[in-house]
């Protein structure tokens, strides 16, 4: 994994050494969580994969889990199992909105439905009776038209994928070639 993903594994073990026991404790391990959490806060861009929601649980229910042995039990079982994600021991439960790529594909697929057909010259055969209309494509304009709209495509799903802000430039692009697409038709 990342060398961010085992500093944070370390700090998350530091934190579960830690007792929650007494009022001291408490004020003790909420100290030591802030720390981590603002090194998080820093760093979190670095991490392997997005963290999980029960993480910030974590940080904020240490006077619960000093009431509650099970709650405390489930909670450190939870962060353990994040730790050995974080090492590569385990693979970590990656939910991806894979839906943001299909939408883009389906806006993709709208800007060359209307951009293909429309680049195309129209010609009229008066050598036959009656004159026959014909749309000549053109081949150079396909293929532009195709790379145009495969870059914002590609940086949605990189952005996706990697969890990272190039979707946004490639949504703002996407954006931009399907409304000139649509303001530019005849």
């Amino acid at each position: 994994m990342t060398p961010a993903g085992w500093e944070l594994a370390a700090r998350l073990e530091r934190l579960l050494e830690l007792p929650v026991a007494a009022p001291a404790d408490l004020a003790a391990w909420e100290d030591a969580s802030r720390d981590v959490q603002v090194w998080l806060e820093a760093h979190a861009q670095e991490l392997p994969f997005e963290l999980p929601q029960h993480l910030m649980f974590y940080f904020h229910d240490s006077d619960i889990r000093a009431r509650e042995p099970d709650y405390q039990a489930s909670q450190e079982q939870a962060i353990r199992r994040l730790i050995r994600q974080l090492r590569g021991e385990e693979a970590p439960d990656i939910r991806r909105p894979w839906w943001r790529c299909v939408l883009a594909a389906l806006l993709a697929a709208v800007f060359l439905g209307i951009v293909i057909p429309n680049s195309g010259q129209v010609v009229i055969d008066r050598s036959t009776t009656p004159p026959a209309v014909h749309i000549v494509g053109r081949a150079v304009a396909c293929w532009v038209a195709g790379a145009a709209v495969a870059v914002p495509l590609a940086l949605v799903c990189l952005g996706t994928i990697r969890r990272s802000r190039l979707a946004i430039p490639g949504w703002i692009l996407l954006s931009v070639l399907l409304l000139l697409a649509i303001l530019r038709k005849p």
